[in-house]
């Protein structure tokens, strides 16, 4: 009885825990106002490790874009 209390217990915080995600989304239109906000989120996601539904994911996906975009941009207009 003891385990198993303990076992709804951890599925109970667990469920929490990932349902929690107050990660605040930041549009591209942010991250183009903010490219170097842009860079230091893009460079510390984990992608592999983020639920693609998540506001995480989302706020990486979107300094992602914003990141490789201005990247292509250095490049090809030869200051990088």
């Amino acid at each position: 009885m003891k385990n198993t209390k303990t076992l709804l217990g951890a599925l109970a915080l667990a469920a929490f825990l990932v349902g929690c995600d107050n990660t605040e989304v930041k549009s591209l239109e942010y991250y183009q106002n903010h490219p170097d906000e842009a860079e230091k989120v893009f460079k510390q996601c984990d992608f592999d490790k983020l639920n693609e539904n998540s506001n995480a994911y989302k706020n990486c996906k979107n300094a992602k874009e914003i990141y490789k975009f201005n990247e292509d941009k250095k490049f090809f207009s030869g200051t990088k």
